[in-house]
């Protein structure tokens, strides 16, 4: 131990006098460790971490392509929702969505939320329960009886200071009573910054055929246990074969196909590749460093060649000697 501290302090005297050198190894191994430290914390939380759903290698996201159009994973309409819900067999839920912003009034001042209006399948699907209340009925999706909410944990940490009488509040979205049932679990917010979720209440329409081309929801699947992504787009293309004559022909004319795309290359495909670029770079910006600090090492230690001769004059071993230049 106590050559171990020797060589420690003979190791601080000679960084101490050569103060160059010192600084510049440190910012060298600085900018290495510090860049590949900063990315691998945004791989770490993109790429490694999973979502935090139970099983979500089993959620997907459904979106037709209309290769007549050039159109490709656009938004599906309230019949065709109908359509995954009633006619395919590969997934155990779905659910539908749209994005939008909501204003909340009545407080001090109006404050602006991003907001989810989904049906009351989302969270099942998911995977997800409220922590505090519950989430949201079939009933709830009938124009009239869906001015209920649910906040996310970050809205009720930043906006409601975690009140637990916050169940039954009524809160003002857009000028509009809704009542709060329920609160999510930290973490809980799908897709990203999601703040508040809504039920979806479709108006009803006796032509519902007709709102076929009003494309506006997102479709969020649950594939069965032991279902894979090929059997999933066989069942849907089986889907849509079985549609009425007059259906099938117009999907077909307009070069339809299902794209099922899982829900971890929905959230991180478009940025996977560029991660593992940018630190594979990183990465090398490292190895230079190291490479360059261990030069700047060797021409010290070929200065220091009278040094080593005395030491090794004196009795000092090649092990000891190797001990102390590592230090």
């Amino acid at each position: 131990m106590d050559r171990v501290l020797n060589d420690l302090r003979h190791a601080l005297r000679t960084l101490r006098n050569a103060p160059g050198f010192t600084v510049v190894a440190v910012l060298t191994l600085a900018l290495g460790i510090g860049a590949n430290s900063a990315l691998f914390s945004v791989v770490k939380g993109v790429l490694l971490t999973p979502p935090p759903y139970p099983r979500p290698e089993q959620l997907v996201h459904l979106a037709p392509d209309f290769a007549a159009f050039g159109l490709t994973a656009v938004s599906s309409s309230v019949p065709e929702y109908r359509d995954y819900v009633t006619h395919t067999r590969a997934f155990s839920s779905l659910a539908a969505f749209h994005r939008g912003d909501v204003t909340l009034t009545g407080q001090e001042s109006p404050r602006r939320f991003h907001a989810i209006t989904g049906t009351a399948s989302f969270l099942p699907t998911l995977g997800v329960s409220p922590v505090l209340g519950r989430g949201f009925t079939e009933e709830e999706e009938t124009p009239g009886r869906d001015k209920v909410v649910i906040l996310t944990d970050t809205v009720w940490r930043s906006a409601f200071a975690k009140d637990p009488e916050v169940l039954g509040r009524t809160l003002r979205l857009d000028g509009v009573a809704h009542t709060v049932v329920g609160v999510l679990p930290p973490g809980v917010a799908y897709p990203e910054d999601t703040e508040l979720y809504l039920p979806f209440a479709p108006a009803p329409d006796q032509k519902e055929e007709a709102r076929r081309g009003n494309r506006n929801l997102a479709v969020l699947a649950r594939l069965k246990p032991g279902v894979t992504l090929d059997a999933a787009r066989a069942d849907l293309v089986r889907m849509g074969a079985e549609r009425p004559p007059e259906l099938v022909r117009s999907y077909k004319e307009a070069g339809w196909s299902m794209s099922v795309t899982s829900l971890e290359d929905k959230m991180v495909g478009g940025v996977r590749k560029t991660l593992w670029l940018l630190w594979g770079a990183v990465g090398f910006v490292l190895l230079v460093a190291c490479s360059s600090v261990a030069n700047l090492l060797l021409a010290r230690a070929v200065a220091r060649g009278r040094e080593v001769s005395i030491r090794a004059a004196l009795g000092a071993g090649r092990g000891r000697l190797v001990a102390q230049f590592l230090t």
